[in-house]
């Protein structure tokens, strides 16, 4: 196979990600299919239990294949910039697929939520906060989506990072992340949203010299911190 920047296989196809194009191969590695649908593509997930993928570019699209079929669905203009670089996840049965995006701002986030039958936006969230600037998210087996980013401060800065359940379409149960923490993990989840290919790692200044990669999660950082806050008002 190629050395490609993204990689992602279920139990019947590995798709390679270039940028360019999108190579589907079977578990044989035989490829099958090229497509070239939008630039800047270098990361795809398959929805659970399923041979549909969602590959999502930098330029601000969502495309939606079908691999049995071996065909596009659906292409999906998110923004109005590039930059859309920050993390996407579907929910445990796979109904809803929860998009990071910069529609118009580089520096303004918002979550959005897809209807998976219909390829529709059913909600968007946060996209009129000016402080909270959303990174990642995971969903935890309880299908409770947890969310990573950092609020800016009143300059406009970071000011701290943070995870938080999604709740009610609010941000509950915050805790607080210092900045290296913060940028260890969302440098982490950026890897293993591009399978953890080698090219994704030599381009992490976060990662790249590390001697040992530390493996971590959103869902287990939140749940440390929040056994330590425990910890310490027991002792109080």
């Amino acid at each position: 196979m190629k050395k490609f920047w993204g990689i992602c296989n279920n139990d019947k196809y590995t798709v390679g990600c270039n940028g360019a194009s999108l190579y589907i191969y079977d578990h044989n590695g035989k490829q099958l299919q090229v497509f070239k649908d939008a630039p800047y593509t270098y990361r795809a997930k398959f929805k659970p239990d399923t041979n549909i993928l969602v590959a999502k570019s930098t330029a601000g699209y969502l495309l939606i294949y079908d691999l049995d079929e071996l065909k596009l669905l659906k292409k999906i203009k998110t923004a109005q910039i590039g930059s859309q670089d920050d993390g996407f996840a579907f929910n445990n049965d796979g109904n809803y697929l929860y998009n990071i995006e910069r529609p118009i701002y580089s520096t303004k986030t918002r979550l959005t939520i897809y209807d998976m039958k219909e390829y529709s936006v059913i909600r968007t969230l946060f996209e009129n906060d000016e402080k909270i600037v959303l990174k990642n998210l995971e969903f935890d087996k309880n299908n409770i989506c947890y969310l990573l980013g950092f609020m800016r401060d009143d300059a406009g800065i970071f000011d701290y990072g943070f995870i938080a359940k999604l709740v009610s379409h609010n941000l509950k149960d915050i805790k607080t992340l210092d900045k290296d923490k913060y940028e260890y993990l969302c440098a982490f989840k950026n890897w293993e949203d591009h399978g953890f290919s080698n090219k994704a790692l030599e381009l992490s200044s976060q990662l790249k010299n590390l001697e040992t990669i530390e493996k971590t999660t959103i869902i287990d950082t939140y749940n440390d911190l929040e056994n330590k806050s425990k910890s310490i008002f027991s002792k109080l």
